[in-house]
């Protein structure tokens, strides 16, 4: 049944919706000329994620993969802006094992989610931050206070700064601070990607400095190591996932009452090895799918 075409779109929709990449061509378009981004690569980096948790579901794999993984989906333009070393790859996106130093593996790895977390211009360690704390960890940071300064980012042509330069200034006032002390580091753990999600080394002339530091304590540099920090975290993660899947499953947001169903589930699936389908058999078994009110359709 997973296999099926209708499985497929419920997948995409929720996908999309989930990691916010249906954005991208509407409301989150990347400057075109200056990085060389056309409506194929866009279509690439928006169906990879999704035939990722597809193939996810259909082969059992466990939720982790999510996380890191060293497979992913790619097709020729994948490859060629990844800079992959992979051979024969075809026009259509098909599933490949990663080489060992690609810098990819699991969503943090993927264009699509790389790109929807940038400006136009630039990456921005503060969106990715929050991303990655709302989206993946269900624990979004609180809204800015009101009458906070914009980070200024113009640069001075004859001493550029990175961004987390500029960010690090941006955040010498204590109101910014309080927000941004749980945020940016976690967003400079992925600066190694530029704003389309491509490996680099440099910026303004600088080495990339890809370290954080959590409030907790917790340090890491560079993506694989962010990914361990999640890693560790992984219940957070399947729960929030949990969440979002059930959620969508009822078509509607949840209610108190409904994180009693949320921790039974969460609990069978940790049981049983975090896998995929065993997350979607709990949800079909659950009582407020079986019971959901109907909409009056046939």
């Amino acid at each position: 049944m997973l296999k099926d075409r209708k499985t497929r779109d419920s997948v995409e929709s929720f996908v999309e919706q989930w990691l916010g990449t249906r954005e991208l061509g509407r409301n989150i378009k990347p400057d075109r000329e200056s990085n060389r981004y056309t409506n194929e690569l866009e279509w690439a980096i928006k169906q990879e994620p999704v035939l990722f948790f597809q193939y996810l579901l259909t082969e059992n794999r466990p939720l982790l993969d999510l996380l890191d993984a060293n497979y992913t989906f790619l097709d020729s333009k994948l490859v060629r802006h990844y800079r992959l070393s992979i051979s024969g790859t075809k026009q259509q996106l098909m599933r490949y094992d990663l080489p060992e130093d690609s810098h990819r593996g699991g969503l943090l790895g993927m264009a699509g989610v790389l790109t929807v977390t940038s400006l136009p211009h630039r990456t921005s360690p503060v969106l990715r931050g929050k991303w990655v704390k709302e989206t993946l960890l269900g624990s979004p940071p609180p809204p800015p206070p009101p009458n906070v300064p914009q980070l200024d980012d113009k640069q001075n042509a004859a001493a550029p700064q990175t961004i987390r330069e500029l960010l690090e200034q941006h955040r010498q006032n204590p109101v910014c601070a309080s927000c941004h002390d749980s945020i940016d580091p976690i967003g400079f753990g992925l600066e190694s990607y530029d704003l389309l999600g491509r490996w680099r080394t440099e910026e303004a002339g600088k080495p990339i400095d890809a370290k954080g530091e959590l409030p907790d304590g917790t340090k890491f540099d560079g993506p694989q190591e962010l990914k361990q920090v999640l890693l560790a975290r992984k219940d957070e993660f399947v729960r929030h996932l949990t969440t979002k899947m059930l959620g969508y499953a009822l078509g509607r947001g949840l209610t108190f009452e409904d994180q009693c169903t949320v921790d039974e589930i969460v609990k069978k699936v940790q049981e049983g090895e975090y896998r995929s389908q065993l997350l979607i058999a709990e949800i079909v078994c659950s009582m407020p799918f079986r019971y959901r009110a109907s909409d009056g359709t046939k």
